[in-house]
């Protein structure tokens, strides 16, 4: 799992080719044009949507009744892992933000390296955009706000706040997870919070 605050701005700044520069791809729609200084997003969502600006898309994101031609029109961006009847349905959930030492725990714990041992991705961050700034920055209070109300399932079932994690924990145990898509309700260790 991922800080929702975060995620939603790898979603906007994420930069991939323009659908047109696909070599060998035909597609079904045609895509639109670029608009300059604005990335593609994620699965190009910024151009699909004709998104300008990242205060754009977290209104569009929070919007409840806009039709969203991606997974952001689930209702929680962690829907993958809760299965119909709102089990959490995996075995392990590690934070991104401590990646690499759940990883390390994991690989440890699964005799897969030694206790003591380095694990070699650990410094890695292959992944990263470069020059990208803190996510912080490219909220107003206004959309912070926003998220937290349409995240709120995400912030509380997850343990993050808009600074990041709550605590120093790498894992969040899928035991007491419990989120129903379709009715909206969450509950964390037996106690309702949405």
């Amino acid at each position: 799992c991922r800080n929702p605050f975060d995620m939603l701005v790898s979603y906007y700044c994420h930069e991939e080719p323009h659908p047109s520069e696909h070599e060998g791809w035909r597609w079904a729609w045609e895509p639109p044009l670029r608009n300059e200084g604005v990335p593609a997003g994620w699965d190009c969502i910024n151009l699909t949507h004709g998104i300008r600006t990242f205060d754009e898309f977290i209104k569009k994101f929070c919007e409840p009744n806009f039709k969203w031609h991606h997974g952001l029109r689930r209702r929680n961006l962690f829907y993958q892992m809760f299965d119909r009847d709102g089990t959490c349905g995996v075995d392990v959930i590690m934070r991104n933000e401590a990646l690499s030492i759940a990883i390390q725990t994991l690989l440890v714990e699964f005799g897969y390296i030694d206790h003591g041992s380095a694990f070699l991705g650990a410094a890695d961050r292959s992944n990263t955009t470069p020059g990208k700034k803190d996510y912080r920055s490219f909220y107003t209070d206004e959309l912070r706000e926003l998220v937290e109300e349409k995240c709120r399932a995400e912030l509380k079932l997850f343990e993050y706040n808009f600074d990041g994690p709550i605590g120093n924990d790498a894992f969040i145990d899928p035991a007491g997870l419990w989120y129903q898509i379709k009715a909206q309700k969450a509950m964390k260790n037996g106690q309702i919070i949405l």
